[in-house]
């Protein structure tokens, strides 16, 4: 959460010596070559009865998470958390168990969310993605040459083409959740950013960094300007 800013600085991130060698071992365990990244969507969040316009509207949320690497942001905010399955989220959110959702705004449109929830609140906190791989003894058999026209003219467009259709995408979303749902979108000011960013950095990455390879954490950190 917060890390980045946009998903041009968080694939830099992988383009450093230590993302190379984090992702070759990932490669080389699954027995896979990664070929590009395909965007999920900037993600963001949305709410259903209080409108998240400061730091303090995060306070008392009962929000969703997924994977537990969320829980710490939510414990900084304020915010109590249940994890909880996506197929269980229109009912949590119809039901009252949860009143908060991260997520990108593509899904609540696809999953029917946007019938319960209300608000929505910028700036997006993290830019997922998902990974292309193909099995790595298909690519070793193929030819140098196809593998450059691959690598270098195909993968380029793949990832520049997907990722500016789902950040145009996600902003059309919150368009018709706004002037077809009725649904209100806000942005928290600079300041609240700024403040958000530092406790990220204070609460929510320490307990995380951990589980993470030191020499990639580093790079990271360094890129994006953290103190150690």
């Amino acid at each position: 959460m917060m890390l980045f800013d946009n998903y041009e600085q968080q694939r830099k991130a992988w383009e450093t010596d230590p993302g190379k060698a984090a992702i070759a071992k990932v490669e080389q365990k699954l027995g896979v070559k990664l070929l590009c990244r395909l965007p999920n969507g900037p993600a963001c969040l949305f709410t259903t009865t209080k409108k998240v316009q400061d730091l303090e509207g995060f306070k008392g949320l009962k929000a969703r998470f997924l994977s537990a690497s969320e829980k710490p942001y939510w414990d900084a905010v304020g915010a109590s958390s249940v994890s909880m399955g996506t197929e269980q989220i229109y009912t949590g959110l119809q039901q009252g168990m949860i009143n908060a959702v991260w997520t990108v705004p593509s899904a609540i449109k696809a999953y029917s969310w946007w019938d319960m929830l209300k608000f929505g609140t910028l700036p997006y906190t993290a830019y997922p993605d998902s990974l292309l791989v193909v099995n790595a003894k298909w690519w070793a058999g193929l030819s140098q040459d196809l593998k450059e026209i691959v690598l270098k003219k195909v993968v380029p467009r793949i990832e520049k083409d997907s990722t500016d259709y789902v950040m145009d995408d996600a902003k059309a979303n919150l368009d018709e959740f706004v002037k077809q749902k009725g649904g209100t979108v806000v942005t928290l000011s600079p300041g609240d950013i700024k403040t958000l960013r530092e406790i990220c950095v204070e609460k929510v990455y320490p307990p995380l960094v951990t589980k993470y390879d030191p020499a990639f954490w580093s790079g990271v950190a360094k890129q994006q300007g953290l103190k150690q």
